[in-house]
């Protein structure tokens, strides 16, 4: 690989790092706004950790080189609401956080397992049967 290409590589990385950043902490601040500072401190670190380790495994594991993994905030809406609930409800204080995080955890791990699943049964082409209507209503609001 020449220099040249290495400092191209290398740029475009930064730029997607600094993006995958702000991307995490917007989305960490949806999540927990309205909640003490703790709590969102804690959220965002766990957001940032997991851009982190989910980059660097698609750049080791991906196939296609150029590959860009970068946080999706198209549900965080949803997860937001949960978390809200979650801050509402009227669980220790202790136990508050960790089940917010629980919670980010489940619905993170139910879709990769839903999306792997989809994948690993090539049943990609089912959604040809979803009306465009629908798709092309989703696929916006989830970017």
């Amino acid at each position: 690989m020449s220099v040249e290409r290495l400092l191209q590589s290398l740029a475009g990385g930064v730029v997607v790092a600094l993006l995958n950043v702000t991307t995490a902490f917007s989305i960490a601040a949806l999540l927990f706004a309205g909640q003490p500072r703790e709590m969102f401190l804690a959220g965002a670190t766990v957001l940032l950790l997991s851009t982190a380790v989910a980059a660097l495994a698609g750049a080791l594991f991906c196939g296609y080189p150029a590959t860009i993994v970068a946080p999706r905030s198209g549900l965080a809406p949803i997860q937001a609401t949960t978390i809200a609930l979650i801050g509402a409800s009227d669980l220790p204080a202790v136990a508050v956080l960790p089940t917010m995080l629980a919670s980010i955890m489940v619905t993170t791990i139910g879709a990769g397992v839903f999306l792997f699943l989809v994948g690993h049964f090539r049943l990609g082409a089912l959604i040809r049967y979803i009306p465009y209507p629908v798709i092309a209503g989703f696929s916006p609001a989830s970017a």
